[in-house]
Formats: C-alpha cells, sequence, structure tokens
C-alpha cells in the first residue's frame, strides 16, 4: 500500500493532525520528544492494527477516551481509506474500516 494522506487524534503527543505525503518520500525532521516516533508509530498502527511500544491505553492522549487514526492510499485493488478508533476508557472497543466496512484485526493486517 502507498499511504498518501494521515490523520491523527488523540494519539500520543498529536490532538489533531493531518500530513499528505509526496509519492517520491518524505523525511521527517525535529527535535527530541517532536514525536517522529509517535508519528511512524501512528503508521504502524494503521498497518498492524497494534503498536510496537505498548498498550492502546498509553497511546490514547491524556485526558482523552480515545484515539483515531485514518489513512488514505492505494493498495493493490486500488483506492484504499482505512480507518481505527480505539475506545480506551471502561468499554476498551477497537473499530476497524477499510473502504467504509467493518473488519476484525485478522482481516486486517496485510491490507
Amino acid at each position: 500500500m502507498r499511504l498518501d494522506r494521515l490523520e491523527l487524534q488523540n494519539f500520543r503527543n498529536f490532538s489533531n493532525l493531518t500530513l499528505e505525503f509526496h509519492p517520491k518520500g518524505n523525511l521527517f525532521l525535529g527535535r527530541n520528544g517532536a514525536g517522529k516516533t509517535n508519528l511512524l508509530e501512528g503508521i504502524y498502527y494503521l498497518a498492524m492494527a497494534k503498536s510496537f511500544r505498548g498498550g492502546d491505553e498509553e497511546l490514547t492522549q491524556f485526558g482523552e477516551d480515545f484515539f483515531r487514526i485514518k489513512g488514505v492510499g492505494k493498495g493493490m485493488g486500488g483506492d484504499l481509506h482505512v480507518g481505527i478508533t480505539a475506545i480506551t476508557n471502561q468499554g476498551k472497543e477497537k473499530r476497524i474500516l477499510r473502504n467504509g466496512h467493518s473488519v476484525i484485526a485478522s482481516e486486517w493486517v496485510g491490507t
């Protein structure tokens, strides 16, 4: 998949972030603690429906009870609109959407 657009809401240190990626490549520069690894973790989470660093509760911005990650790109089957919303308060629910249709995590990996 080629990721063209990424949106993060209440994810780690990002309240609301929208990025448009250049098709030839991108470079992320910033001071320590600016969120470069958090950005990469958001992309990883979008691909794998889990983090490489911690549980969903740790990913939610302080004081919030959910986070959302959305991506737009191209997959093998054409245009792809994907999104994951994780509710991390008492209910602990994760919703994964691929082109508007709900899928489970095991169907998600590899998208």
